[in-house]
């Protein structure tokens, strides 16, 4: 966070001493400019042996002092010989969001600030309106979880949203759990049922996985698509929900005996994900591969042919294949973008809300699959069923670029 601010705001380059007021900067968040070395003050005390250490001493007319103290004080006063001696400013929640209602901000974690001052700065463009209570909530939830929760109006929609909100890893805060149970109330679940799955991971995780099972157990039945609280059979939230099984966020579940029968249709995308060997012929697979798009079928079959033979080269293939598209979507950002790594090519599109929450996902976890590819070739023992999920993601990639 410290970088960023130095980077993005110019008051920031020539300072000795940046007082913190709402501990917005951690220590655990490192200063990584070459030209300064951030230091950090708890208190009156710490801020003297750091002052007398490493600055009394500076030459303060250089344009990049080698020393940056971040002070953690909730006032702006400094000893009046540091005051006269040292540049210094001060930084706080207010000063950094003025239109939106910094007692909301202030329950978030000082992780979540970056990213929420990223998409601030695009707000700023379009409005001059301070944000009430419910306003910054609302823009919270759609910074940090990519959802504008006044378009969720189904149930598989809010069940994305709750799962890029626990793939986080942080707890939801107080403000933002009261949002959430304000503005959908009974909608979709209860309201007691509703907080404890907002409140604890594992918890939803559990019960998600519950439901999963429910759904396979009455899938061959025509009628229980429509008799389930949840359509798994959503392309994009089936892929979300076997991304968090291939994760160990959720166990896998057995499927029942009957899904293994004759009479199940064959095209069943949940049947290919969780059981893609059973008793459905390779001709059957490769339909369902083409139903889509041929092209695509065709461009994922010499992918698995190269995977039976060489999984090194099948991981970076796919790669390839994924940064291809990443290049193709920066075709006109200049020759600055085109210089990034590929995780920075992928940031960039997700800072531009170029990039569906579950399509970056995708992106990602085939990034590092292609650098286990590149790197840890000796450790590599790919299952048929990981290697099916490889290509299941790449599909979903592959066929979102051609649609959108």
């Amino acid at each position: 966070m410290i970088d960023y601010l130095l980077s993005a705001d110019d008051t920031f380059t020539n300072l000795s001493i940046l007082i913190d007021i709402d501990g917005i900067i951690s220590q655990k968040d490192p200063l990584e400019n070459n030209f300064k070395t951030a230091l950090f003050a708890e208190n009156p005390i710490e801020l003297r042996i750091l002052y007398e250490s490493h600055l009394r001493e500076g030459d303060y007319s250089s344009s990049t002092p080698p020393y940056i103290i971040v002070y953690h004080r909730s006032d702006e006063s400094l000893p009046y010989d540091i005051e006269k001696k040292c540049r210094y400013s001060s930084i706080s929640l207010a000063s950094l969001f003025p239109l939106l209602d910094v007692d909301v901000i202030r329950t978030l974690s000082p992780q979540s600030y970056k990213l929420l001052l990223e998409k601030y700065r695009r707000l700023t463009t379009t409005t001059s309106q301070p944000l009430s209570k419910e306003g910054t909530t609302a823009f919270a939830i759609h910074a940090l979880f990519g959802t504008d929760i006044t378009h969720v109006q189904e149930t598989e929609q809010f069940i994305r949203l709750l799962i890029d909100v626990h793939l986080t890893g942080e707890p939801l805060s107080p403000a933002l759990v009261d949002q959430f149970l304000s503005f959908f109330d009974d909608r979709f679940f209860p309201h007691s049922q509703l907080k404890d799955l907002l409140s604890d991971s594992s918890a939803f995780f559990a019960w998600l996985s519950k439901r999963l099972e429910e759904f396979l157990h009455t899938l061959p039945d025509p009628d229980s698509r429509t008799g389930n609280k949840i359509n798994f059979s959503h392309n994009d939230l089936s892929m979300k929900i076997y991304y968090l099984i291939a994760n160990s966020n959720m166990p896998k579940p057995l499927l029942p005996d009957k899904l293994l029968d004759a009479e199940l249709d064959p095209t069943d995308q949940w049947v290919l994900l969780l059981s893609p060997h059973t008793s459905h012929s390779t001709q059957e697979k490769d339909n369902f591969a083409a139903q889509d798009d041929p092209e695509i079928a065709d461009q994922l079959e010499k992918l698995k042919s190269l995977a039976d033979v060489d999984q090194e080269s099948f991981l970076m293939k796919t790669r390839k294949t994924m940064e291809s598209i990443v290049n193709e979507l920066l075709a006109n950002s200049g020759p600055e973008v085109s210089s990034y790594t590929l995780f920075e090519k992928l940031k960039h599109l997700e800072d531009q809300n170029r990039l569906p929450k579950t399509t970056a996902t995708f992106f990602h976890t085939i990034r590092k699959l292609g650098n286990l590819g590149a790197h840890e070739a000796k450790e590599i023992r790919l299952s048929d069923s990981e290697i099916d999920t490889i290509l299941s993601m790449l599909a979903y990639v592959l066929r979102w670029y051609k649609h959108n």
